[in-house]
This record gives C-alpha cells, sequence and structure tokens, in this order.
C-alpha cells in the first residue's frame, strides 16, 4: 500500500465528482455543492488545497431514486447503510474502489469500513415547513436524530 497526496486524492473525488453530476443529470435529480468544495470553486476555481472530501446535499426524494438505481462500476462503489450492513453513516457515500482513506482510524479505534475508500459524501436534505411552529418541530426532530446518531 502506498501513501497518495492531498492532490490525487482530490484528482479521484473530481472524477467521482463528474460521474455523479453525469448519473444525476441524466436521471433529472437535484444535487447541490456544498462545504468547502463549494467555497473553493468559487473562491478559486478549484478546491481548497487541503480539502480531504467533497459533500452534495440532495432532496431526500431525489436521494433515495439515487440510492435505488445507482449501480456500482468498476472503479466506483456506492455505500449506504441499505446495502451494506457495516456501514453506519446516516448518509450515502460514492468511493472509489482503488484506494482506502483511514481517517484517524487510530484514535478512534476503527477495523473494516471504518477505513473507507477515498469518495464523496452525499447527504439528504429534507425540506421546513413555512409554519414556524411546524418549522420548529421539524427542527427539534432533526437535532434529535443527529443526536442519536452522534
Amino acid at each position: 500500500m502506498r501513501e497518495i497526496s492531498i492532490d490525487e486524492i482530490q484528482e479521484r473525488q473530481l472524477a467521482l465528482l463528474d460521474h455523479v453530476a453525469a448519473f444525476c443529470d441524466e436521471h433529472h435529480l437535484t444535487y447541490i455543492l456544498i462545504g468547502g468544495a463549494l467555497l473553493g470553486s468559487v473562491r478559486n476555481g478549484k478546491l481548497i488545497p487541503w480539502d480531504d472530501d467533497i459533500d452534495l446535499f440532495m432532496p431526500r426524494a431525489d436521494y433515495r431514486k439515487f440510492i435505488e438505481i445507482f449501480s456500482d462500476t468498476g472503479k466506483c462503489q456506492l455505500l449506504t447503510s441499505e446495502r451494506e450492513p457495516n456501514y453506519y453513516y446516516p448518509f450515502a457515500k460514492v468511493c472509489d474502489r482503488e484506494t482506502t482513506f483511514i481517517e484517524n482510524a487510530k484514535e478512534q479505534g476503527l477495523k473494516s469500513l471504518d477505513c473507507l475508500k477515498v469518495g464523496i459524501d452525499i447527504f439528504p436534505v429534507d425540506y421546513l415547513p413555512k409554519n414556524p411552529f411546524e418549522r420548529e418541530i421539524k427542527i427539534l426532530q432533526q437535532r434529535l436524530l443527529q443526536g442519536l446518531c452522534y
């Protein structure tokens, strides 16, 4: 096993993003670039030099459809808790099968799928109701679920 540079990680992530974007466009699925990848692309026209992940948001209906119809390819694999029983994250990850990304594994005592492939994270996004009371209930529900996940 050899260590790869941040430039190579980003190169592989951008290739995955191109693949996911083409797939989503073909199937009319909405996706939104977020976080450091969005900031870097707007500010610098490229990824931030030290950023080691790409994150996407998808409306929940499109996210579910994506999970249902996306097929693994030779270099590309979709990880979700529905597909992989040892995958415990509450979001999907499209991974490069040719790499392994060990993120603080020793400090966290992680094994197997905790040492994931280089990839991009895809988060489902829910709507917020217009009614202020209903909106507060929805936010509280989300915070409770987030707390349970961690």
